[in-house]
């Protein structure tokens, strides 16, 4: 791990701090940057946000770092790691504020979390739920670190991926009438709508997980 160049995109998001203190709490050498050039050197690559989705989508294109993240993960075949925001991201659109098109490595589109008045829920939805995997999850050592009735971790949104079987999406949470994809993973590909590096020791295991891959 102590090898691998490992870049977080400033994306001009909230919470850089925590993540990079996180990542260097388990001993990975990390930068925060938005450069291209250093970019295109490295090995893995998280995307991080809390924010909003169509300014943080419009400073990526501004930054030509759209077609570099898909170099790096879908040509490349390199890691990338997407928390909350960044794991949105990854899908096709978001309706938050205005209409905006996603970097679409998967389909789907990223809605308000829903509420009404018999099953009232705070929006955004800040504090600990739980995470269940789905049964048509792919077997790998991901599965491995959750345990039955000890999968809580720590959430900050107000809009959210449907969750749908796809093998791929991994867990799903339930807020309400939302059935959230709250975890992802897909060969070189990782997402969390949770934030582990506010999780504790689990949420650490998660983002340990992708450093160590």
């Amino acid at each position: 791990m102590k090898n691998k160049r490992v870049t977080i995109i400033d994306s001009r998001v909230n919470n850089l701090g925590n993540i990079v203190n996180a990542c260097k709490y388990l001993n990975a050498d990390v930068k925060v940057t938005s450069d291209i050039k250093e970019i295109k050197k490295s090995d893995k690559i998280i995307l991080p946000g809390l924010g909003a989705y169509n300014s943080t989508m419009n400073y990526l294109v501004k930054k030509k770092l759209t077609d570099q993240i898909y170099e790096h993960c879908k040509i490349k075949k390199k890691y990338i790691f997407g928390i909350c925001l960044g794991m949105q991201l990854l899908f096709e659109s978001s309706d938050e504020n205005i209409y905006s098109k996603g970097l679409a490595l998967f389909k789907g589109d990223c809605k308000i979390l829903k509420s009404n008045k018999d099953n009232f829920i705070n929006i955004p939805h800040m504090g600990w739920n739980e995470v269940f995997l789905n049964p048509n999850i792919k077997k790998t050592k991901l599965k491995n670190l959750f345990n039955k009735g000890n999968n809580f971790f720590y959430f900050v949104h107000s809009y959210f991926i449907k969750f749908k079987k796809q093998k791929y999406i991994s867990g799903y949470s339930s807020l309400g009438l939302n059935k959230i994809c709250s975890l992802l993973e897909s060969e070189n590909i990782l997402g969390t709508q949770f934030h582990p590096e506010l999780s504790g020791k689990k949420g650490l295991s998660i983002l340990n997980y992708f450093l160590e891959k």
